[in-house]
């Protein structure tokens, strides 16, 4: 049997970069991941796992879109109440995790120590994540959790959390020996499908600026305000601060 490589996941890979809209773009993501754990077994991460959750990430307006249309169509008021009520914790001005978000709204490395950067653990769960570890929003998740641990921008720079390369460690294996398919066509196909001119938070912000007045997400989405009232990047910006 041929050992795979990096090419193995190519027909995924080129799948992805002619995906026509955001939906059909996530579908090849759950694919890849299937068929990356399945080549890779050790990558599977472990049962009830949310290590990873426990964080912050940064998603653009056309994904925010695709997860607000889920929350409507598969949710329940009392899911989009409790997504809004932690993002208000998590964005209070005085005592949220990310308070300071408020005072350096354009600074991209700033955005980045503050969510993405999953070496370090994190005590603030996501706005999405059950009290018994799981998604609530899994079927319409962001890209960036689908390729987590599932692709990597260079064959030596994984993108992997602390549990997987212990993993590796235990196995004697280097982080070159576990094929992972290349991140960034995917990344570059996902900037793409939404409009050039689309902005980047946190998406706790998102759930905040679609707060409605009684606690409930409004149903159509919002563009976020270029006058500073939210933290925000451009796409640019975004691509900056994920490096």
């Amino acid at each position: 049997m041929t050992r795979p490589n990096r090419t193995s996941f190519d027909h995924l890979t080129d799948r992805a970069i002619v995906a026509q809209n955001l939906i059909e773009f996530l579908d090849v993501l759950q694919a890849l991941d299937e068929t990356v754990t399945g080549v890779n077994p050790m990558l599977r991460c472990p049962a009830g796992c949310s290590q990873c959750c426990n964080q912050q990430i940064v998603i653009g307006e056309a994904e925010w879109a695709v997860l607000l249309e889920h929350l409507h169509t598969a949710g329940d008021a009392a899911l989009r109440r409790d997504v809004v009520a932690r993002a208000r914790r998590l964005t209070h001005p005085k005592f949220g995790a990310l308070a300071s978000m408020w005072k350096r709204p354009r600074d991209p490395d700033f955005f980045h120590r503050l969510t993405v950067k999953v070496a370090e653990p994190r005590k603030h769960p996501c706005v999405f994540l059950a009290g018994t570890g799981g998604c609530r929003v899994y079927a319409a998740r962001p890209m960036m959790c689908r390729v987590y641990a599932r692709a990597a921008p260079e064959p030596h720079r994984p993108m992997m959390c602390t549990i997987l390369l212990t993993r590796l460690v235990e196995q004697d294996l280097r982080v070159s020996d576990v094929p992972l398919p290349e991140y960034m066509p995917v990344q570059e196909r996902y900037l793409e499908l939404g409009s050039p001119d689309q902005l980047f938070t946190a998406l706790p912000f998102f759930a905040l600026l679609h707060a409605a007045p009684d606690g409930d997400l409004v149903r159509a989405p919002v563009s976020i305000p270029r006058d500073g009232s939210v933290p925000y990047l451009t796409s640019r910006e975004w691509l900056h601060g994920s490096g």
